[in-house]
């Protein structure tokens, strides 16, 4: 169900860890560092409640009367590095307890980088309504954070107003679906749905994984810089995981496990060989043509698979990093995935079976590698 947005505001105090201003260098970098770390707990508490039911409640919900999309998809569309987090809170004037959603994410205001903190208050009867906010730890008046959330709706707006050509397009598809639907009411008797049905028993050929199929980057989910955060489910061994990958902020990118189990989240790393030949710049962004591929892939074929994180322009340069798990990492505190294996190739590279091919030159030449159940050979 969706939670519907309560007109209102609450006057809730946002619990934040505020620098001082100071004429000091000290005072500067001390300052800096308490929001880099402030970033970094945000992040976390964000991957730690993605699949919150409250946080879900909020991003699924809808405010300023607009029905036709979600509040998380107008937020998301309009900030950078967007979170969400919840907690239980006290009202600063009432001392009541209120079930809180909290967004952060960055924005221009006055041609720089804003960091927006919103809160969102819940009610039992499943609306919301918006309470404290904040610019750079600034407080913000309720009439500024109305004013940003109109500028929320009308960049979403904007950003997804249709051309005329689409939608001509879009009447041109209506018109003969409709067409063809009547042409084949009138012609083709009706059949009952037993009998376009699989046997019992049986699995449609589309749905059986097929045995040492080759993968490639065409495969992999893939992400873009600017784009949303791509999330790759698996568990492994029964602990599920999320393999995160994202815009970091300020910059770089963010490519993350966590795990639902320990509500913890670590690094991944994805260091190359050479400083001089990488898909990142000195900022920790990706290069302009890169992507980033992310699957899984059980080379042992023992049912417990690998992460695959590649990174390619498609053309020239390909980097690839293997991670396998950890079974003891709870026990101590360990990343639950750990580099097994780092590779680079040109133009892409293909998974099959038990091996990684990694294609080079103009005459189909191949660099492979074998899981030797320790690590991989170069064949």
């Amino acid at each position: 169900m969706k939670r519907a947005f309560q007109t209102g505001m609450l006057a809730f105090g946002i619990v934040l860890a505020a620098g001082c201003s100071s004429a000091s260098t000290d005072a500067d970098m001390r300052h800096d560092a308490d929001q880099a770390m402030q970033t970094a707990s945000d992040q976390l508490n964000n991957l730690a409640d993605m699949n919150d039911e409250r946080v879900l409640s909020v991003k699924n919900g809808t405010m300023n009367g607009r029905s036709d999309v979600t509040l998380g998809e107008a937020m998301e569309a309009f900030f950078d590095g967007p979170t969400w987090h919840y907690f239980s809170g006290t009202d600063d004037e009432t001392e009541e307890t209120h079930d809180v959603v909290e967004f952060t994410g960055y924005f221009m205001y006055n041609e720089k980088s804003a960091k927006a903190r919103i809160q969102f208050i819940l009610h039992e009867d499943d609306t919301f309504e918006m309470g404290a906010g904040s610019y750079n730890d600034i407080d913000q008046s309720a009439l500024v954070l109305g004013a940003l959330m109109d500028k929320v709706y009308e960049s979403y707006d904007a950003d997804h107003a249709p051309t005329a050509s689409a939608a001509q397009a879009n009447e041109d598809v209506e018109a003969a679906s409709v067409k063809a639907e009547n042409a084949a009411s009138e012609t083709t008797p009706a059949r009952s749905n037993a009998a376009d049905a699989a046997p019992t028993g049986e699995t449609p050929e589309s749905e059986i994984s097929q045995s040492g199929e080759s993968t490639d980057l065409n495969d992999f989910e893939r992400w873009n810089a600017g784009e949303t955060d791509l999330a790759l489910s698996i568990v492994l061994d029964g602990e599920p995981l999320n393999v995160i990958i994202g815009q970091d902020t300020p910059n770089g990118v963010k490519t993350i496990v966590f795990s639902d189990t320990m509500k913890q989240g670590w690094n991944l790393p994805v260091e190359v060989a050479d400083a001089n030949f990488s898909p990142f710049d000195d900022f920790g962004d990706l290069k302009e043509g890169f992507s980033l591929f992310v699957t899984k892939h059980d080379f042992a074929g023992d049912g417990v698979p690998e992460v695959v994180l590649a990174a390619s322009d498609g053309m020239l340069e390909t980097y690839v990093w293997v991670y396998n798990y950890d079974y003891t990492f709870s026990e101590y505190d360990a990343p639950p995935l750990s580099l097994a294996w780092y590779g680079e190739g040109q133009s892409g590279l293909q998974l099959n079976g038990d091996r990684i091919e990694l294609p080079y030159g103009s005459q189909g030449l191949v660099d492979e590698y074998v899981y030797d159940g320790m690590g991989f050979v170069d064949q």
